[in-house]
């Protein structure tokens, strides 16, 4: 007789005990269970003990974000589930060669799942989760509860089954219960980033700062990318009574910065068009070969006096057909020289010598003196600013009628901006990589 499929999902606080027993086996105690069973359990006051050399007591203030049942939330997100993905093949369009994936369901049980599979394979996250604005549909944690207490809750039901309430702000527990939402969530995604994989995150000015707070415990300060302002209503929303909002925010995040960078993208189309040259290895611009001044207070980097190995000859032909930095005769002689500056070239001299054979300079004559630059590539990029105010990001525009003429019908209230997400994604993955959005708004 076949072994029985085990449908139950990882458990990840079983994981984490036998992880922190390898380290500290005293912090390791047996308990009885709610079973009568005895169970592993960590022994806190003695992991407290081994992680500092003042033992930290639970009435000592300290800097933390918390909020109620924030703990409840952390056991939910570790706790394992009794469910199983099931394919639905005539509902789909070519599910045999489809590179693309919609589950339905709580993401919150969706991701658990997913993290059997798909644990630390993930380039990039984005969702675009309910903002919290005072009348956003919430899935609710199943804490326990009475019967009594679930009647009087302003609770309802999906089609799977899954908890949701109304979110207003006339509730006591407004930002509580949208905190308990995304923790559990969002602390589950984390496992499945790869180690140089980001989780971008949309979001407005009710929640910024406590989702910030939040991914900085989840991910560590020290991993936060950045928090883009994205313009995405310039004309802004007409029945606000104070300011009328025509931005919001991404929050980037790496799982590990020091494994993490950015794909080179030009993401300004009208920078893209000053890479207006090409050859062989593709398009480029034309930049000074000398270099620029990156210095502070009044300190020029670039002065030949401050980095002297940076200051030699190039020898260009009169036609300007050969650059060389051995003398030759008839050749011209530059030197990174304006016009009431000795300064210096950009590369010492092997390093000059190496991107010269690989054809990533050229020389100019100009008012009777040549002139060296240096082939800048798209493939380097262009340094991303946090304002990012083109038209394209326009979500009514190129989000709501855009999705709407596609589809036919009126779809979504707030789709974001199409080419908002290709950038994001430019900036974020390679051509291969895997990107999940857990909340449907712009998957």
């Amino acid at each position: 007789m076949p072994d029985k499929l085990n449908m139950t999902s990882k458990d990840i606080i079983q994981e984490n005990i036998e992880y922190i027993a390898k380290r500290f086996p005293n912090a390791l105690k047996e308990v009885k269970g709610e079973n009568g069973k005895l169970v592993s359990m960590i022994d806190f006051d003695v992991l407290k003990q081994e992680l500092s050399n003042i033992v930290i007591d639970d009435k000592q203030e300290r800097y933390q974000m918390t909020w109620p049942d924030k703990r409840k939330s952390i056991v939910v997100s570790n706790g394992s589930i009794n469910k199983t993905l099931r394919p639905l093949k005539e509902k789909s369009v070519d599910f045999e060669n489809t590179k693309n994936l919609y589950i339905e369901g709580d993401n919150l049980d969706v991701l658990k799942l997913l993290r059997e599979t798909y644990l630390n394979q993930v380039k990039t996250i984005y969702i675009d989760p309910p903002y919290n604005a005072g009348a956003d549909i919430l899935y609710k944690n199943n804490y326990e509860m009475s019967e009594e207490e679930f009647k009087k809750a302003n609770y309802d039901m999906d089609e799977d089954g899954c908890l949701m309430t109304l979110n207003s702000d006339s509730n006591g527990r407004f930002h509580t219960d949208w905190l308990n939402m995304m923790y559990s969530r969002v602390k589950v995604a984390r496992d499945l980033l790869s180690e140089d994989g980001c989780i971008v995150i949309a979001i407005d000015h009710n929640e910024l700062v406590n989702i910030v707070k939040v991914c900085d415990e989840i991910f560590g300060e020290h991993n936060r990318i950045g928090i883009i302002t994205v313009v995405h209503k310039p004309e802004g929303r007409n029945q606000e009574k104070y300011f009328a909002s025509s931005n919001e925010f991404a929050l980037f995040y790496a799982k590990d910065k020091t494994q993490f960078d950015f794909e080179p993208a030009i993401l300004d189309e009208e920078l893209l068009k000053e890479y207006d040259l090409s050859d062989s290895k593709g398009k480029y611009k034309l930049i000074s070969a000398i270099a620029k001044n990156h210095g502070r207070d009044g300190y020029d980097k670039n002065l030949r006096v401050n980095n002297p190995k940076n200051y030699y000859p190039i020898y260009v032909s009169p036609d300007c057909s050969d650059i060389s930095l051995t003398e030759k005769e008839g050749y011209l002689v530059a030197y990174p020289v304006t016009e009431t500056q000795e300064r210096t070239w950009k590369y010492i001299v092997s390093t000059f010598e190496q991107k010269l054979k690989e054809g990533e300079f050229v020389a100019k004559i100009e008012k009777g003196k040549p002139k060296i630059y240096e082939k800048y590539r798209v493939d380097k990029g262009q340094l991303i600013k946090t304002h990012w105010i083109d038209k394209k990001y326009n979500a009514m525009v190129y989000g709501t009628k855009l999705l709407d003429s596609i589809m036919g019908v009126k779809t979504f209230d707030f789709p974001k901006s199409l080419y908002l997400m290709i950038d994001i994604l430019k900036l974020t993955t390679k051509k291969d990589s895997l990107v999940l959005d857990f909340f449907s708004g712009s998957a």
